[in-house]
């Protein structure tokens, strides 16, 4: 199978599907061009200018206008990619009414000459089969919103999201959008570090607040949560040699796109990351742009940091840090609830980061407060998992020579 993959560049499925198609359309060929060569080749040339010329932008520009809008009134965007909801029954609507519109729109036609029946109905139907695709897309977008939020529900307890807390006690909570004068604020966008600072661990969370005062609610509800979680090890974490499903993403625009897509026929190294809220997640972001991506980029591997933030966040992460690598969101946290690495912040916590500002129910695409614990996973061209290194603890990452190293030794 995996060589198949390899090979191949998809599942055993698409090819079945692929060889089916050309089946049915050598047949069609047999059977119709010694009949009237002329006539298929005339309708050939009609249906590829009309479509491809004239209906195709039509589709393009109706789709955008779409997510336009959508896009403007971003805390209303479902938990999942819901533009492809939308899109399949559309085009299915749309191709039925290509092939039956002298019927749909009653043009005068030999039908009912020849085979006795009244025109009348056809409009109907197709209205009726239009609004049952709708329908039926609209469960399945329900059902798929239902298992998501369900899926949160039963995930990891608290107790796995464990973090030691750092010297200076700051709490994981939203960078501030802008620079600050603050002489103990790390402005937004920089990896503040120590002198000779050459790993991630090397490198100084931002202070936040001045670490010369003590605790206060909101910060002790962090440091507590964190020091108690320091032996919390995942559980249900998928191995290596795991082979990781195909699985709807958005890119920073909110473009539809997949892991497939982003990944290519290739190897590639995939970061989970909170969010752009987390100031641990910023500075280990501008480190593997300075200290990783380059040695990847000389070995022709992709980098693509995945969060569960809606795509407006992904492009704040993108744009602060003039990220050079592939940035997407994951609706629902799908992927990394295939890799069993996803958590949730506890009670006090959570209410901790509500005084903050950060609400994650707004801030995550599917609503939930779920996130993926820092981890790095190295895929390979079949979209297995050759390597996967999680982080609880989500003051601590991955390092960009333990990610070499691996590749070394894959190879």
């Amino acid at each position: 199978m995996t060589r198949l993959l390899r090979w191949y560049g998809s599942s055993p499925l698409n090819l079945l599907a692929m060889i089916g198609s050309f089946a049915l359309a050598g047949y069609a060929a047999a059977e119709l061009l010694p009949v009237n060569p002329f006539g298929i080749l005339v309708w050939f040339v009609a249906a590829v200018i009309g479509h491809d010329l004239l209906l195709m932008p039509l589709y393009t520009l109706a789709d955008r206008s779409v997510m336009a809008v959508f896009r403007h009134h971003p805390l209303k965007l479902p938990a999942v990619p819901w533009i492809n909801y939308l899109r399949v029954p559309a085009v299915l609507s749309g191709v039925l009414l290509l092939v039956w519109f002298p019927l749909i729109f009653r043009l005068p036609s030999h039908f009912p000459a020849s085979t006795t029946l009244p025109l009348n109905p056809y409009l109907w139907h197709w209205l009726a089969v239009t609004g049952a695709l709708f329908l039926l897309s609209a469960t399945a977008l329900a059902l798929r919103l239902g298992a998501g939020r369900r899926a949160a529900r039963n995930g990891p307890t608290p107790s796995q999201e464990a973090a030691v807390p750092p010297a200076d006690g700051t709490p994981d909570h939203p960078v501030q959008p802008e620079p600050t004068d603050h002489p103990n604020q790390t402005p937004a966008g920089k990896t503040p570090t120590r002198p000779g600072a050459d790993t991630l661990r090397d490198v100084a969370p931002p202070t936040l607040p001045d670490p010369a005062e003590p605790l206060n609610e909101t910060t002790g509800a962090f440091a507590h949560e964190r020091t108690g979680l320091t032996a919390s090890v995942p559980t249900g974490m998928s191995p290596a040699g795991t082979i990781l499903p195909d699985a709807e993403l958005l890119d920073v625009h909110g473009t539809a796109t997949t892991l497939y897509a982003a990944t290519g026929a290739a190897t590639s190294v995939l970061l989970f990351y909170r969010g752009s809220w987390s100031p641990y997640s910023n500075i280990a972001l501008s480190a593997y742009q300075e200290q990783l991506l380059p040695q990847l980029t000389e070995r022709g591997i992709k980098l693509i940091a995945i969060s569960p933030k809606k795509p407006d966040g992904a492009l704040t992460m993108q744009q602060k840090h003039d990220l050079a690598f592939t940035v997407v969101s994951d609706p629902g946290n799908i992927i990394a609830g295939h890799l069993g690495i996803l958590t949730q912040p506890s009670d006090e916590a959570r209410a901790a980061q509500l005084q903050l500002g950060l609400d994650l129910n707004r801030v995550n695409a599917d609503g939930t407060v779920t996130l993926p614990m820092p981890a790095t996973v190295i895929l390979d061209a079949s979209h297995t998992v050759r390597w996967i290194d999680v982080h609880p603890d989500y003051s601590t990452r991955t390092e960009p020579q333990q990610v070499i190293a691996a590749l070394d030794h894959l190879a």
